[in-house]
């Protein structure tokens, strides 16, 4: 998604060549560089400085470094002992609250989507078996 990396280095030598393809594969999250890219933006801003984009931009789906949900429930189904909780801390909310669904119904365990600003005193879980909310990470 372009939003850290090396690849930030890469895209800031070979943007301002025309001569250039910035291949972008998978899915970019929204507000990402990634995204800004395939709508067209003519400059970007990295390390502090504007870059002109002069490359071509194009994107290549159904590639993706994730997992998707069946490949992730399959993951966490194998884990032993099983997990008592599970916190879902990426994706797009509607995304992860689906799969917050599917771990809570397929597997009967207890799953919730973090939201972000929002901590988990985790030592508090096993007395409590609910977990007290302390905003603002502290």
């Amino acid at each position: 998604m372009l939003t850290g990396g090396r690849v930030l280095h890469h895209l800031a030598r070979l943007a301002p060549n025309p001569d250039n393809t910035i291949l972008i594969v998978g899915y970019q999250a929204p507000g990402t560089r990634g995204v800004r890219l395939l709508a067209g933006e003519e400059t970007v801003r990295l390390h502090g400085r504007e870059i002109d984009v002069r490359c071509h931009v194009e994107q290549v789906d159904g590639f993706s470094a994730h997992a998707d949900a069946n490949g992730l429930l399959d993951w966490i189904r194998a884990m032993s002992p099983a997990p008592r909780r599970v916190w879902l801390n990426h994706g797009e909310p509607a995304s992860a609250d689906a799969l917050r669904l599917r771990v809570r119904d397929e597997l009967d365990w207890e799953a919730r989507v973090a939201v972000e600003g929002t901590a988990w005193e985790l030592r508090d879980l096993a007395a409590s078996g609910v977990p007290p909310r302390v905003e603002n990470g502290r």
